[in-house]
């Protein structure tokens, strides 16, 4: 049962199902968990299976405990993972995208008026979420804009990644 306030959010778009689901679950595991009682969710999206929490680097921390991204997993049905979420975009990039480094970020003005963020990257991942089309949807739906990721060493990547994102 959501309060009046949350209601009203949530009927203006400004709080998804996604974000309700995931803060029942925090609340749920905080008996189990307590340091879940510190967290700030700033917002939750689910692309696929993935669910990613997005919560303040403060927060950050609290998330070390594999115990409770299992429990996270188990609850919500899906691979949780925390990231950073900050006015900085390239903060949330580098969250997001960890352990691969992000060496730059542009923006570019598309053709249709709309901007995207071409992300450059370095590194290998070895993660569950290592498909750069899957991170580039999470991240667009994270930041609200298109987003392109790319590794630097391999220059090919740069059309295929844009191919795929077009697709």
């Amino acid at each position: 049962m959501l309060c009046t306030r949350c209601l009203k959010k949530q009927s203006k778009g400004k709080i998804t199902d996604t974000d309700i689901r995931a803060s029942k679950s925090l609340v749920n595991l905080s008996q189990k968990f307590p340091q879940l009682q510190t967290i700030e969710l700033r917002k939750a999206v689910q692309v696929e299976n993935v669910i990613i929490l997005g919560i303040t680097q403060k927060s950050f921390s609290v998330f070390q405990d594999d115990a409770l991204i299992l429990a996270l997993e188990k609850d919500l049905r899906g691979i949780v993972r925390p990231v950073t979420l900050s006015s900085n975009y390239r903060v949330v990039l580098s969250s997001l995208f960890a352990p691969l480094e992000v060496l730059g970020v542009d923006k570019v003005f598309v053709p249709d008026g709309s901007q995207e963020f071409k992300v450059r990257l370095k590194g290998e991942s070895k993660k569950p979420i290592s498909n750069l089309d899957l991170l580039c949807r999470i991240a667009t739906a994270l930041l609200n804009h298109g987003v392109r990721a790319y590794l630097a060493n391999d220059i090919d990547d740069v059309e295929s990644a844009h191919d795929e994102h077009e697709s």
